[in-house]
């Protein structure tokens, strides 16, 4: 028991009050999922449990809930002010570490209006929850509020000669995964957006992926995870998953082959960079046309590169030829110093000499006529 703020707190609504705040909602048969899936007591009395727990927090004023209705009739939880207060007297909260929120890391910051789930949309939020908790065992995924990524694009296609200034744009994922080579972002398709739109949102990480490659950076992630229903048909009648596979190649072009998508569901689970590798005929059977691999901006990247190597080792070269003629010139003047210094104290050996000539002189003048 946990005694917080004049509240008695048990170990289990400790575990749900932490897992709304890494999840930023659940219902009861998530919880439930989350908790007492490895048991082997009937999944009811289970159930049972979590529902008191969640009713006693909600009276506690620490989760608020929602209706999933027309989805589900079940309640969907989130954090209220109190309760993130909870959660954040309780945990390590680090908003800068940039793999916050992934397992054994700290979390971000964020406030209850923040976490609130998508309602709007809810069985976009229900998807997306669904496939987390399924796969919490061997995927290790963060929410999508640490996946907000900006960048400036600049449109040349539509300038038509005008000067062109760059567009704050960003990408917004659904969550991400991270796995040894990086971080995957997960997008949700629920199968009701049209190839138009779903052609640009590929196109939308087609135009942050080539602003990295012009700033010199590394992007944020190294692939795409669609994370679709699932279905029964087979690949070759799947007319969605042939327009995903459509949209991915024409949004993202060149990247194709560079920034791997994969499609997936519980029943299959289909990798285009493999198809476009090992088996383009399969794509040109449900009319895919293969895109390039040349990717001109990564090739106007390295022959920038290039140039300013070029440039850097001109301006090199003509600076060591300037410290040499600048180190010639000054031996030239040491020298020349050298030269006045010796004639100047020849000149005053021989006048000396004239002096002393003329001292004789005079004294021997002086005796002939004394």
């Amino acid at each position: 028991m946990i005694y917080w703020r004049n509240t008695d707190i048990t170990e289990k609504q400790d575990q749900i009050i932490k897992l709304l705040y890494q999840y930023r909602a659940l219902t009861n048969e998530h919880i439930r999922r989350l908790i007492y899936d490895h048991l082997s007591s009937p999944a009811s009395g289970q159930k049972a449990n979590i529902s008191r727990f969640t009713a006693d927090l909600k009276k506690k004023k620490l989760i608020q809930s929602f209706s999933c209705h027309p989805y589900s009739k079940e309640l969907i939880h989130c954090l209220t002010p109190k309760g993130i207060d909870y959660y954040k007297d309780h945990a390590l909260i680090d908003k800068d570490e940039p793999l916050a929120g992934f397992k054994g890391y700290p979390h971000g910051d964020f406030d209850s209006g923040m976490l609130k789930p998508g309602l709007r949309n809810i069985e976009h939020t229900m998807m997306y929850l669904d496939f987390a908790i399924w796969y919490s065992d061997v995927l290790d995924i963060r929410h999508n509020l640490y996946a907000v990524k900006k960048y400036v694009f600049y449109d040349f296609e539509n300038a038509w000669g005008n000067s062109v200034s760059g567009q704050m744009k960003k990408v917004r994922p659904d969550g991400e995964v991270l796995r040894p080579e990086g971080i995957y972002t997960i997008e949700i398709d629920l199968a009701t957006e049209r190839k138009k739109v779903l052609t640009e949102k590929f196109l939308n990480y087609f135009r942050y992926l080539n602003s990295c490659v012009e700033n010199g950076e590394e992007p944020q992630w190294v692939g795409m995870l669609v994370v679709c229903k699932d279905s029964q048909i087979e690949f070759k009648n799947d007319q969605r998953l042939h327009t995903i596979l459509k949209s991915a190649c024409e949004g993202l072009k060149y990247y194709s082959w560079t920034f791997p998508v994969r499609i997936i569901n519980r029943k299959q689970n289909v990798d285009l960079r493999n198809l476009l590798i090992n088996d383009p005929e399969t794509l040109e059977s449900i009319g895919i046309s293969i895109p390039t691999t040349d990717n001109p901006v990564l090739e106007e990247r390295i022959l920038k590169e290039e140039r300013e190597q070029q440039e850097l080792a001109e301006r090199e070269r003509r600076q060591e030829e300037y410290r040499r003629r600048e180190a010639a010139r000054k031996e030239q003047e040491r020298l020349l110093q050298e030269r006045k210094q010796r004639e100047l104290i020849e000149e005053k050996k021989r006048e000396a000499m004239e002096r002393e000539k003329n001292k004789s002189g005079n004294r021997l003048f002086g005796k002939l006529f004394s």
